[in-house]
């Protein structure tokens, strides 16, 4: 049990360390000339600020103001939107690929495919206006404002941001789950399944989309870090006043390696979970 939580932990605290070094960085190089020590003590600093998180702070205006607790707020805000998204696109693609894999014909799947697509071809910005001008026109015809689509600070957005941030991740594990799908189908336990008279129907959830968890896991990796960058952007476009861009905001090296670590521990935490989940369901070990 004690080897199993040093594994686990000697990478987060490698990955904590590469964040205080890059951290740092600005002031390594200034102009032409390098400064190691002062590059050092920027080092030290940081792990300083990193051991006594209560005493940092940050600032808009003279007097400054302590970071925590007041970045809870807009934290607690980004993770509700990152990781909703993030579940919803398992789902949405766990979904449409079951309809598609049992009730579409193959004039169907290649429709669906090609619309799947365009719609990884799209940028999220463009998706997020295509929404937003599909509200204002539906207020205009109709009187009838359907949702909020940008957050004022006593008002925030949620279903906005959580749909535009899902649709590139589902699209992307729909066409994953679609994969697997169509390896395993033609796996002899499937075919001796079929052949005894069992439906796919049947066999699809309990067997062979337990098959994809290998599959799922490490395609989580790359697109949880995807969803973290458009996040950023969804922040600014929606004016949604959430963790990036506080961060962006009141950028100081404090605040950047604060900030990563932040989004770090609970990334690295829903892996681990998953990890744990494949190892029990599927006897297979998985590297973080």
């Amino acid at each position: 049990m004690k080897v199993g939580l040093l594994k686990n932990a000697v990478p987060v605290f490698l990955t904590i360390c590469m964040i205080i070094l890059f951290g740092a960085l600005p002031i390594l190089i200034v102009g032409t000339e390098i400064h190691v020590s002062a590059y050092l003590i920027e080092t030290k600093n940081l792990i300083l600020s990193l051991l006594h998180p209560h005493e940092i702070t940050y600032y808009i205006t003279k007097p400054e103001r302590l970071l925590f607790p007041e970045i809870f707020n807009p934290y607690l805000y980004s993770l509700a939107v990152y990781f909703s998204a993030f579940f919803l696109s398992i789902l949405l693609g766990l979904l449409l690929s079951f309809v598609t894999i049992n009730l579409f014909s193959k004039s169907a799947k290649r429709f669906v495919s090609f619309l799947v697509f365009v719609l990884e071809s799209l940028p999220d910005l463009f998706i997020v206006a295509v929404i937003q001008m599909g509200i204002v026109w539906f207020f205009k015809k109709t009187g009838i404002l359907v949702m909020s689509f940008t957050s004022l600070p006593d008002e925030r957005s949620y279903f906005i941001p959580i749909i535009a941030l899902s649709i590139l991740p589902t699209v992307q594990f729909f066409k994953m789950f679609m994969l697997s799908l169509e390896e395993e189908i033609k796996m002899d336990y499937v075919v001796f399944a079929r052949a005894k008279g069992i439906p796919f129907i049947a066999i699809l959830p309990f067997h062979v989309y337990r098959n994809t968890l290998m599959s799922i896991f490490y395609q989580s990796k790359s697109i949880l870090w995807m969803m973290l960058s458009n996040l950023l952007v969804l922040e600014y476009i929606l004016n949604m006043n959430g963790f990036t861009s506080f961060l962006f905001m009141y950028l100081s090296p404090e605040l950047f390696v604060v900030g990563l670590i932040m989004l770090l521990l609970p990334t690295y935490l829903l892996l681990l979970v998953f990890k744990i989940c494949i190892k029990k369901l599927n006897n297979e070990e998985v590297v973080l």
